[in-house]
């Protein structure tokens, strides 16, 4: 089993970073499986941007739906095994992930700040390819100081934490950060990575993403390419009768 725990990024115990949890062999074969993935799999959101849903889709009361995930997640690479070695699902009903969620992500694509709402087990894990990106984790607004019956005080929102995420490196997303916090991709064009203070800094393997980031305010502004991410997620309520597949 895999120590999650010395992979957990610094002073956010909820968060866990790790780089190269797939080969580069093993990149270029889940990419190449999702490019032979029949057409009707992409789905695409209001602003174009295109993703797949494997293992199942939910009912209108957040019921799984299931189907088989396919073999390049399940044999080779085998990324329900290994993810399960986290531990991270140890105390879920289903105990592994059961669902994966492929955004494909173009130059100037991203995502608005959301949450994944109530239907998953509070624990993610997020498998990033091809392109390195940053990712924003809003915290929820500080609540409003009541003063008297005329005015409130309303504190200023806190400011996001920051994530770059590698190419091949796996994400882990637990607790108050699945519940509470929201989690955003810029619609940019090109990212500043000197423009923020990533707090996985020490957790980056690659030299080349590393002197992308340099120090705060020295980084360098790059355009961005492709990327695609697998993000694994645990439905509980399963539809009785129905198995899903490995």
């Amino acid at each position: 089993m895999t120590d999650i725990e010395k992979f957990r990024v610094p002073g956010h115990s909820d968060l866990a970073y790790i780089p190269d949890f797939v080969s580069e062999a093993e990149s270029d074969y889940i990419v190449k499986k999702i490019a032979e993935s029949p057409l009707p799999k992409w789905k695409n959101v209001p602003t174009g941007r295109r993703l797949q849903y494997w293992g199942g889709t939910l009912t209108k009361t957040n019921t799984l739906i299931p189907e088989a995930l396919p073999a390049w997640v399940t044999q080779f690479p085998d990324l329900i095994d290994r993810i399960k070695d986290l531990g991270v699902y140890s105390d879920s009903k289903i105990g592994q992930p059961n669902q994966v969620l492929i955004n494909e992500y173009r130059p100037g694509e991203g995502i608005d700040p959301h949450s994944d709402g109530p239907a998953y087990y509070p624990t993610t894990c997020s498998l990033s390819l091809l392109w390195p990106t940053l990712l924003f984790l809003h915290p929820p607004p500080p609540p409003t100081v009541a003063l008297n019956s005329i005015m409130d005080l309303t504190p200023p929102d806190l400011p996001p934490i920051v994530l770059l995420l590698e190419p091949r490196s796996l994400l882990v997303l637990q607790g108050e950060k699945y519940t509470d916090w929201k989690h955003e991709i810029k619609h940019v064009f090109e990212d500043d990575f000197g423009a923020v203070e990533v707090v996985n800094r020490e957790g980056l393997k690659g030299k080349k993403v590393q002197e992308l980031v340099g120090e705060k305010g020295v980084g360098r502004k790059v355009k961005r390419e492709r990327r695609v991410s697998l993000t694994f997620r645990t439905v509980e309520k399963v539809g009785k009768g129905l198995v899903f597949g490995r």
